[in-house]
């Protein structure tokens, strides 16, 4: 598990901001394959970090949205 960065509050039923928990972003290793999977994070320093840590051949990156 590595960082990121994204807020994760939400409004509950009870129509109050609650927080979610920590985001977070992966790096697997799978046979030949180093994934990196950045969860819902923004672009961050720390990627610079993880690619030389990791060296990820692969990477899912969010796209932003509405």
């Amino acid at each position: 598990m590595v960082s990121a960065d994204h807020s994760s509050s939400f409004i509950g039923p009870d129509s109050k901001m609650h927080e979610g928990g920590e985001a977070g972003g992966f790096v697997l290793s799978v046979y030949d394959f180093n994934i990196y999977h950045a969860g819902d994070t923004n672009a961050i320093t720390d990627m610079e970090i993880i690619n030389y840590l990791y060296k990820p051949t692969h990477a899912l990156l969010p796209i932003g949205g509405g």
